[in-house]
């Protein structure tokens, strides 16, 4: 059987433009990103459980994967660090969300009441 050699998503998800401020943030967009999917890809589905997954899978991360800081440091993105990259994708959604909804392009939602 022949092997199939996966191509790196990283020069893809480097593409995604990083909405942080620059000085404020330590860890790359896109090695959040690549965290982010390799985590829910093994089977994690929420904040908590990517964190926790993130823990585990340190030496992982550290050592194959080469996670470090701006800085070259080796260090992992904390719960908190997480917790702001997933608010700053939902921020980034929101649009979308709203345009791909047709009651909104054709005006046509309900108001709910009570």
């Amino acid at each position: 059987m022949k092997a199939v050699s996966i191509p790196s998503p990283l020069p893809y998800l480097a593409q995604i433009p990083d909405p942080r401020e620059y000085l404020k943030t330590q860890h790359r967009w896109q090695d959040l990103l690549l965290i982010c999917l390799l985590a829910v890809g093994s089977g994690r589905h929420n904040i908590l459980a990517i964190s926790q997954w993130v823990k585990d899978q340190r030496r992982f991360l550290l050592n194959e994967v080469h996670i470090r800081t701006r800085w070259g440091e080796r260090k992992l993105p904390a719960q908190a660090t997480l917790y702001r990259f997933f608010w700053f994708l939902s921020e980034d959604l929101e649009p979308l969300r709203v345009a791909v909804d047709g009651k909104h392009l054709r005006s046509t939602r309900r108001i709910r009441r009570g």
